[in-house]
């Protein structure tokens, strides 16, 4: 399938994995209405390309995100309702809801800042790998507020509950082996290695789709936290095949990928 040329984001693909990446590397991949209206269009497309068998969200530069344009979302929208809520809802619609209902396996590669709303599509994604030298933080506090919008919800979701508090209440920035150690992704690595090991995760992944046709567990987002990701689906173990995955991916890496 040909896709569109876009503004803010690239879309690469390479044996069955597509990278989609926040391309505003200028302005650390913050998130502008535009980039709100490109996602929502790439990921449309790709729910139906049948070249994208695993989808990885990453950023282009030093960043995955960092978080909201709050000149371009926020202040330069003050005074103009109705494009303020088509971005919001641009907004809402790719980042989580076409992102946790993807037909295809999602992984967040975070490769540098990730701050903020970028938070969502990070726990949207069905994993998340990180650079252990990536930059996270809940910084709303510094402006006297919590994280806002599904920020709080998907965090506590995804997060050790009080580990979650902390770090909305304090806005300490933390690295990637803390954000292994708290359960906000499942592997943390030096860059150089991160997407080789994360090939071979691919690989495995796509094999056991193709020969098993399993469908991809997604949270509940109606259910209690503790409910809320389901240990397994219709079609067969799903947490032996998880951790099949990570101990293989621990097992071996690539750096010269």
């Amino acid at each position: 399938m040909a896709l569109g040329t876009y503004e803010t984001i690239l879309v690469e693909k390479e044996n069955g994995i597509t990278w989609l990446k926040f391309n505003r590397p200028e302005k650390r991949n913050c998130m502008s209405p535009q980039l709100c209206y490109d996602m929502v269009d790439a990921l449309t497309e790709l729910a139906t390309d049948d070249e994208t068998q695993i989808l990885v969200l990453t950023g282009e530069g030093e960043a995955f995100t960092a978080g909201m344009d709050l000149r371009l979302f926020f202040r330069d929208l003050d005074d103009k309702p109705v494009e303020r809520a088509r971005a919001r809802a641009a907004d809402r619609s790719w980042n989580w809801y076409q992102l946790s209902k993807f037909p295809k396996p999602t992984i967040a590669m975070v490769n540098g800042y990730c701050f903020g709303g970028g938070f969502i599509p990070l726990c949207a994604c069905d994993f998340a790998i990180a650079d252990e030298d990536a930059t996270f933080g809940l910084s709303e506090v510094n402006w006297g507020i919590l994280p806002g919008g599904l920020v709080s919800k998907v965090v506590t979701m995804t997060m050790n509950y009080r580990k979650s508090m902390y770090y909305a209440m304090t806005g300490d920035p933390f690295d990637g082996k803390t954000a292994e150690e708290i359960g906000l992704v499942i592997i943390h690595q030096q860059i150089f290695e991160l997407r080789g090991n994360f090939l071979l995760f691919a690989v495995l992944w796509i094999g056991w789709c193709f020969f098993e046709q399993f469908e991809v567990v997604r949270p509940n987002l109606d259910a209690k936290p503790v409910d809320a990701f389901p240990f397994k689906n219709s079609e067969g173990d799903f947490v032996m095949r998880f951790f099949l995955v990570l101990v293989a991916t621990n097992l071996f890496t690539f750096p010269f990928i």
